[in-house]
């Protein structure tokens, strides 16, 4: 069976569609999509290569989740956490130009490789401190900042890559609302029902504190919490509806 580069490559030529044309779509350089190719990288993994293919509709057999952005949240739980294990703060320095982080003002000034389209986005998560590398490839993780909930996020690399004294992992952004206030959200103790208080910067457990255990250990523990917060995130999907109408 063939690889995947030579499928794409494949694919690319019965598509009618120009190395460059699938690169003005993607957003990204004609040499990035080159190395990704070659498999020329250590940052990429054999998954999100699979989720550019799906994503370029190449009919290569190949499926992934959907974003929230295809889901439809008029029923319960139709957003799958199921894989939700861990959650970290990622509010910014006060010297920082933007006032959250991982917001789409920050995205577009990103240097590194970064692909925004048909709802998808996937970026590089910076980790001031090591630990990173204990997120395996398809782990869903809370980010928090200025103590709200804003960005639910999967890991789609295999292991971190260190730039700049920080550690990186390729996330895909589960569930946001790019164009809502954030300030408007709820307190994330409001929202998960219980508080995580953390300060550092790296991957902590949600069952590794006490305020979760006491809140979900005997009301289902994990699979409760992870049925709970969707249903809390649809509500704030269901208010950024209102809000635009």
């Amino acid at each position: 069976m063939p690889g995947l580069s030579e499928r794409l490559l494949a694919a690319r030529k019965s598509s009618d569609m120009s190395l460059l044309e699938i690169c003005r779509q993607l957003g990204i350089t004609p040499t990035y999509w080159y190395k990704l190719e070659k498999a020329d990288t250590n940052t990429i993994s054999y998954e999100l290569l699979t989720r550019i293919a799906d994503l370029l509709s190449l009919e290569l057999d190949i499926n992934f989740s959907k974003t929230s952005a295809d889901h439809d949240f008029t029923g319960e739980n139709s957003m799958d956490l199921s894989r939700l294990k861990w959650v970290k703060v990622v509010t910014p320095a006060e010297d920082w130009p933007h006032h959250w982080a991982l917001s789409p003002a920050e995205i577009a000034e990103y240097r590194e490789p970064v692909l925004q389209a048909n709802g998808l986005t996937i970026v590089p998560l910076g980790f001031k401190h090591e630990g990173s590398e204990k997120l395996a490839t398809g782990d869903q993780m809370l980010l928090t900042q200025r103590a709200k909930i804003t960005h639910v996020v999967e890991i789609l690399d295999d292991q971190p890559y260190e730039a700049g004294g920080w550690f990186h992992r390729y996330v895909k952004i589960v569930w946001w609302q790019p164009k809502m206030d954030w300030n408007e959200y709820p307190r994330r103790e409001d929202i998960l029902g219980f508080d995580p208080n953390i300060q550092k910067g790296i991957p902590f457990a949600l069952t590794s504190f006490k305020a979760f255990n006491d809140r979900w250990g005997e009301a289902g523990g994990l699979q409760a919490f992870q049925n709970h917060l969707a249903n809390q995130l649809a509500l704030l999907d269901e208010m950024v509806q209102q809000q635009s109408k």
